[in-house]
């Protein structure tokens, strides 16, 4: 029935192109005008004019203006925020995916040998944000095979975790410094500014817009922006006068230059009609080619000097004419010094709009100076902002960068204030962890919830257990679908810090024993522990546990301290240095012990573990390396497990530009086997894995090239199959010739009784982001006797509105018991839209 639901819910998914609501509401009582329908605002320099409009009876409107000035101090801008718009709130946004995977496998064989298993999963996410402000997530998993080993499954979870609310809440933090910083002023210089505001092309500098305020909290931030712009418009308006007096004295300037430009054209003329003044010109043509006011003057002196010798001809003296130049001369003499005054006036004009000049040019330069040191000040402290708010992880470090800012939790909504003491709510199937000796990382169907308001910490969780946490959901009557747990936690102090806590838990778990699991029997434990956490410094801790169960099939009681093997401690510490990272724990279990975690039970058993990572050469080279003992974490490991081989491991990792990436890591891996009486081991032995890659370009064609060797460290008494210390070298060339990418690999594999060379040449085809083809051959040379083919075909296709499809099919082969390869056919259809 639950299966139908959801196929049903999924048909409804398919075809909602976005799933949102909200709610409206009105003043009570306004029957006859209903509330701001229409609001309007417009920014002055002193203040902000708001014109509203109301719809009266039979649809008449009228209008009602008024004026809010800014207040004396920018800091506290009440009344101006009260007035600005918040905008309407949704009451519910639904957003999520839907996935469903289909596999085929013709074969096979880990841990159980199938043939022709097909699985159909069908996954459901939504994304439920009420009220713009608390987040929820739905997720509905439904699965169903035709294996015989494999039950069918379908799980509902809701969950509310803090910090995704959190995430939110410094989303809309960070949107809001986002705003100030898309004001297009903040990205020019302050002559683009200027010019761009000359052209038309920016209005409004220095308007940071606040009207996308959506609670309370957000009116440090609102008066923190109306302080910039009005800071920003004061700067900029200094920086626009100076420059519009200055384009006014370069003006004047230039017009003084002209002016004395004009006057020393003038001196050149009449040093060229005074050439030879001692001498009267011969005819008056030639007089009357000469320039200037001086022109007229000696015209009319020659003009006497004609009329004279029309009047007595031949009887003019020397005396007359020595008169006549004479007066030429002192008219001359006059109108040079009248021009050399006049241009010495004009240069003193020039000299001192040229002082004029530079004085406001060091001026302009100053104010252009204070604006952009404004904006540079601003965009820091944005950046620096969001560093703080990438920072806060919790309700506290929220709290201090509030105060920091002006802003006050207590003027956030009062449910929003109290899902920040929650860290998370659970209801269907969850994912607990709670501490390291009585739950860890386990598989619950139930109710959990955990809260930490202030220094009181609280933490519960009920329901069953669910231990096939790898996916080995195993058909029959097994004990472990008998699994319950009941917790309780309290304690002071926050989680992530100092705290002391104290828990109890009660439940029935399968005590895994050397038959098979359908004989596990399902035993009621019961316990209790007493966990510290100290943190030294901010990036140092260490954290204390000690625990006492109650012995399963006997009347021990849990306080019973005389009975050591019912006990369990252990210890953890880590420091963070920045380029160095320390951490380890070293636990103590007795034979008796019982707890919901995931290590074996019934040895007495001490587990430790050191790891250390180093980076070195500006973080360009991580180097990363571990011990330990008993670390096994498995449910499905051989009980009363304990041995004394030490386990190391070592990584080194290499990013330098322009150079290959290079990895290479020795460590423990596992396997897991099924016994003949079908009871599940867990086997580790080492590993060397070493990685190379590099991508590159050759002319305009980008390439990639890559190699991967991994070699195991096992014997035959290590695993259950006969293929053992293998080794497999696979090197992977690519090619982009876009649309068409082109592949050619080649795989060495060298072990016991089997050595094998596989070549396989891909070739895809992408168009854009919606549609990708792609198809292989594969060659196979076993023992330099047989050889196989296989090879491999794949489909990615985007349809807008309905989602996305991926089709793949491989044939390949696989190392059979006789030394030879099996061909094996896999299949997978996956169809996901996100809404």
């Amino acid at each position: 029935m639950l299966f139908r639901l959801l196929l049903i819910l999924t048909i409804i998914l398919l075809y909602m192109p976005g799933a949102s609501a909200q709610v409206s509401t009105g003043e009570a009582g306004s029957a006859i005008i209903s509330f701001y329908p229409y609001t309007k605002y417009i920014r002055t320099d002193s203040g902000i004019l708001v014109t509203q409009q109301f719809s009266g009876i039979c649809r008449q409107k009228f209008e009602k203006h008024f004026f809010i000035p800014y207040p004396p101090v920018a800091l506290v801008p009440e009344r101006i925020i009260s007035a600005i718009p918040k905008p309407k709130e949704k009451l519910l946004t639904i957003h999520g995916n839907l996935t469903y995977f289909f596999n085929y496998r013709s074969y096979i064989d880990t841990p159980f040998a199938e043939r022709d298993v097909m699985q159909h999963t069908l996954q459901i996410r939504l994304d439920i944000l009420v009220k713009e402000k608390y987040p929820f997530t739905v997720y509905l998993t439904s699965r169903r095979s035709n294996s015989g080993f494999f039950s069918n499954a379908t799980d509902i979870s809701f969950q509310f975790r803090q910090a995704q609310m959190l995430e939110n809440i410094k989303g809309d933090m960070r949107a809001g410094l986002d705003n100030l910083l898309a004001n297009k002023a903040l990205g020019l210089t302050p002559a683009q500014l200027y010019q761009r505001e000359k052209d038309g092309l920016l209005k409004n500098i220095g308007d940071f817009s606040v009207t996308d305020l959506k609670d309370n909290m957000s009116k440090a931030v609102a008066a923190k922006r109306l302080e910039l712009a009005e800071n920003f418009r004061k700067l900029y308006a200094g920086y626009k006068r100076r420059i519009q007096e200055l384009e006014a004295v370069q003006a004047m300037a230039k017009k003084a230059a002209g002016v004395q430009e004009l006057v020393e054209a003038k001196e050149r003329k009449l040093k060229e009609s005074t050439a030879n003044t001692n001498e009267v010109p011969e005819s008056i043509g030639t007089l009357t080619s000469k320039p200037g006011s001086l022109l007229k003057n000696v015209q009319e002196l020659a003009a006497d000097k004609e009329k004279m010798l029309r009047n007595q001809p031949g009887k003019i003296t020397d005396s007359a004419e020595r008169v006549i130049n004479a007066k030429i001369e002192k008219d001359i003499a006059e109108k040079k010094q009248k021009a050399d005054s006049l241009a010495t006036t004009a240069v003193a004009k020039l000299e001192e709009k040229l002082r004029q000049l530079e004085k406001l040019q060091k001026e302009a330069a100053k104010a252009e100076q204070l604006l952009k040191t404004y904006q540079m000040k601003i965009t820091d402290s944005l950046r620096n902002a969001k560093r703080l708010i990438a920072g806060i992880t919790d309700k506290t470090k929220l709290e201090e960068y509030l105060r920091k800012t002006g802003g006050r939790v207590k003027e956030m909504p009062a449910l929003q204030r109290m899902l920040l003491a929650v860290k998370q709510i659970g209801l269907g199937r969850s994912w607990i962890d709670y501490s390291e000796l009585t739950v860890k990382n386990i598989s619950l169907g139930g109710f959990n919830i955990e809260m930490n308001p202030g220094n009181i910490y609280f933490a519960a969780a009920a329901g069953k257990v669910n231990y096939g946490f790898r996916d080995y959901i195993v058909k029959g009557n097994y004990a472990g679908s008998n699994q319950s747990l009941g917790l309780l936690r309290a304690g002071f102090g926050q989680k992530d810090r100092n705290n002391i806590i104290v828990t109890w838990y009660a439940g029935q778990k399968a005590l895994l024993t050397q038959t098979a699991p359908g004989d596990a029997a399902a035993q009621k434990i019961s316990g209790v522990s007493l966990e510290f956490r100290k943190q030294i410094t901010e990036h140092n801790y260490i954290i204390g546990e000690y625990a006492r169960s109650a012995a399963p099939a006997s009347k021990t009681s849990i306080f019973d301290f005389n009975d050591k093997a019912n006990d369990a401690f252990s210890i953890k510490a880590g420091s963070d240095y920045g380029r160095t990272k320390l951490n380890g724990y070293y636990r103590k279990t007795g034979a008796a012990f019982q707890s919901f975690t995931l290590f074996p039970t019934n040895s007495n058993q001490e587990a430790w573990m050191l790891r250390a990572t180093q980076s070195v050469w500006k973080k360009r080279i991580l180097l990363d390396a571990a011990i330990r003992k008993n670390d096994f974490n498995s449910p499905l490991a051989a009980p009363v497990f304990s041995n004394t081989n030490v386990f190391k491991s070592f990584q080194i990792t290499a990013r330098i530009p322009r150079y290959p990436f290079m990895s290479a890591g020795y460590y423990p891996a596992s396997q897991l086997t099924l016994s003949n009486n079908n009871v599940l081991f867990e086997n580790r032995y080492n590993t060397l894995n070493v990685i190379v890659s590099h991508t590159y370009s050759a002319g305009k064609i980008s390439m990639n090239s890559n190699a991967t060797y991994t070699k195991f460290y096992n014997q035959g008494s290590d695993t259950g199959f006969i293929y053992y210390n293998a080794a497999t070298l696979t090197i992977n060339h690519t090619v982009n010739l876009a649309p068409f990418i082109l592949q050619g690999i080649i795989a060495i594999t060298n072990q016991s009784f089997l050595k094998q060379t596989t070549i396989e040449p891909v070739v895809s085809y992408q168009l854009k982001n919606k549609f990708s083809l792609s198809a292989s051959v594969k060659w196979n040379r076993v023992n330099h006797t047989e050889t196989s083919w296989g090879g491999t075909a794949g489909l990615n296709l985007y349809l807008k509105k309905i989602g996305t499809i991926q089709m793949q099919y491989d044939k390949i082969y696989l190392p059979g018991y006789n030394r030879n390869l099996l061909p094996v056919d896999m299949g997978r259809l996956v169809f996901s839209r996100a809404f």
